[in-house]
Parts: C-alpha cells; structure tokens; sequence
C-alpha cells in the first residue's frame, strides 16, 4: 500500500529485487491494483529501466520536479481509467506518443467494465518483448494496447512501480489517492542483490553509511541527493570521489541521482555535500533511499588492503569518549583523525 500527499509534487518508488527478463521472448509483469481514483493529479504508474541506464525517481520531463527519465525506458501511468505505454530511446519518446499518435485505446477506461474500489484489487499484465509491449486487464478482456516497437537495445529491465502526488486537491479534485498492491509477479525474472543502508537519510557532511551486508562483485551505491554533486569516501574519509550522476533528461535540476561503482567488501561509506544548487529554495542538504545495487547474488571473499606507500596514511589517532556505570566501561563516542606519514615520525598514536 502506497499514500502520499503532496502539496507540490511528491513521488514513491518501489523496486523488488528482479529484472524482468525478455531476452529469450516474452516477459510479463503482473499485479492487483486496487482501482478507485479521486484525483487524476494522483496516479499510479509503471517504468522499466536498462540496468545500467536506471534513475531511483524517474519521472516525466514535465513534471516540475527531479530529472525526467533517463536513456531508455518502458513508461507506464494509469491516467482517466487507461494505461497506455511510451518507449524512450536517448531521452526521446519514440513510440506511443501520444493519444492521437500512438496505437493505445485511451477511451477504454476500466470504468467501463469494472466498478472501481479501494479495497477489491484487479489484476493487470504488461507483456514485454524486444519488439512488442501489450499493457490489458486480463480477466475482463480490456487491452489498452498491443503496440509493435522498433526493436529495443537491451532485454532486461529494472521494474518501478511508482505513486504520483501533484497537488491532489487542485482544480477541485477529491484528494490524495491510497494505491493498493499485491501478488506481484515477474516473469521469466533474473534476481539481483538490493543493500539499503541502515541510515533512511543522512544530512550532514561526514555521515556513515552502514550497511548490513558487505558489497558483493559489481556493487554500485544508487541514491538520490539534492545539490550540484555527491561526493563519496570508501576509507573512512581519507580521500574522496564525486558519485557518479546518472544521465537523464534534465541534468541540471537540483536532484542529484547517482549510480556509482563500490569496492566488493564494502560495508561502511562515508559522504558529504557538493555546492549548494542555485536554484534550490533551501540551504538544507539531504541524502536519500541509498542503496547497494549488484546483478550478482554470490557474495565473495573481501580483497587484501593494499600495502602502504611513503605518501599514504600510516598512521591514525583515535580519541574515544567513555563513561563508567558501576564496573564496566561503555564508549560513547570515538573520532579517528588521519596524520601523513611524516606526522606519524613525531607522534606515535
């Protein structure tokens, strides 16, 4: 179940941990929604991504918020009753682009076959192949379309399922919607690992990402950030890296969505802020929904650390804060601050 409100716009996204998989044909997504709508500016919707290719929030590019979608994707939304599909190829939507363009029956409201609820959920299928998606509701007979595509360039996709919230009560519609899933299903799938950090949030510089598990091979942190970068330390905040911004439609918004490689064996991540973004209205900084991504499920051995160069860190302090309750010691607080090298010949830790 999903209930947002938003008084300006506001999206929820949720990810199972399976790529639907139509490389040897066809694939199908399937799930009961419930279908009662009192507002159309709150709405549910579907977005398949390529893996390497997928944004946390992917969104229209009209919509005032986040980045629009990225390089490829299968999109979605339940708008008046329908469900009609749009491809997007290098940023662009290419087929299904519109009502009086596209092959989608966007008349067919399910309204007209079933009386919507919030509480009786009705099963929808989305059929997939590198040349065809059909969007229906199965057991009523509705096809909203069957449309033939051009040939895709990639045959698994990470599935979203998303909640949109744009001002719900505008224009004198009734409100928020509440969105009701169940019995998700995708298949043929292909499992992938899904870490999220331990920490919903993080909103000051030097925060630890903790993790539950280390990373396994191919791991890669996605997370969402609002500024003009992210950056990321994997040694305790010894050096540092930009987070890799995954490319999208509007790169320049303040939403900054990463996708960026981690060591396998990681299970701390340190991160801190970039530039504030111009355009954003406030001068707080937040960190979001971050999480490790890998396609593989094997959690392998943790690599040797290097060993040390003259220019590297050879040594640290450690300041610890305790307190003492009866006999035994409790730490309450410690800091590790870095010397160089050359520090460490004047004062031993």
């Amino acid at each position: 179940m999903t209930s947002l409100r938003a008084d300006d716009y506001g999206l929820i996204a949720l990810t199972p941990p399976a790529l639907v998989d139509f490389s040897k044909g066809e694939a199908t997504i399937r799930f009961d929604l419930s279908t009662l709508s009192v507002s159309g500016r709150d709405w549910f919707g579907i977005v398949i991504q390529p893996w390497n290719d997928q944004l946390p929030l992917p969104i229209s590019s009209s919509l005032p918020d986040l980045n629009g979608f990225g390089r490829g994707a299968i999109v979605i939304d339940l708008n008046s009753g329908a469900m009609c599909p749009e491809i997007y190829r290098e940023f662009q939507v290419t087929e299904g682009n519109n009502k009086f363009t596209g092959s989608c029956q966007w008349w067919k409201s399910l309204e007209d076959v079933i009386t919507p609820s919030a509480q009786t959920r009705q099963t929808i299928q989305v059929t997939i192949s590198k040349n065809r998606v059909r969007v229906e509701m199965p057991e009523v007979g509705l096809v909203w379309d069957d449309m033939a595509i051009a040939d895709l360039d990639w045959n698994q996709g990470v599935v979203s399922f998303l909640h949109h919230s744009y001002t719900p009560f505008k224009g004198g519609h009734g409100g928020p919607n509440t969105w009701h899933l169940d019995n998700i299903e995708i298949n043929p799938a292909t499992p992938f690992t899904v870490i999220p950090a331990q920490e919903r949030w993080v909103n000051e510089d030097q925060s630890v990402l903790t993790f539950p598990r280390k990373a396994p091979a191919g791991a890669y942190l996605r997370g969402t950030a609002i500024g003009t970068k992210v950056e990321i330390s994997f040694d305790e905040g010894l050096t540092w890296q930009q987070t890799r911004q995954q490319a999208s439609q509007k790169n320049g918004k303040p939403t900054w969505q990463f996708w960026h490689p981690v060591p396998v064996g990681t299970q701390n991540i340190s991160i801190r802020k970039g530039e504030k973004h111009p355009t954003w209205w406030s001068s707080q900084w937040i960190a979001k929904d971050m999480s490790l991504f890998a396609l593989t499920t094997e959690f392998g051995p943790v690599p040797p650390p290097s060993p040390p160069t003259p220019n590297d860190v050879a040594c640290r302090k450690v300041i610890g804060i305790q307190q003492r309750i009866g006999d035994e010691w409790t730490t309450l607080n410690s800091t590790t601050t870095p010397y160089t090298a050359s520090d460490c010949l004047q004062e031993s830790p």
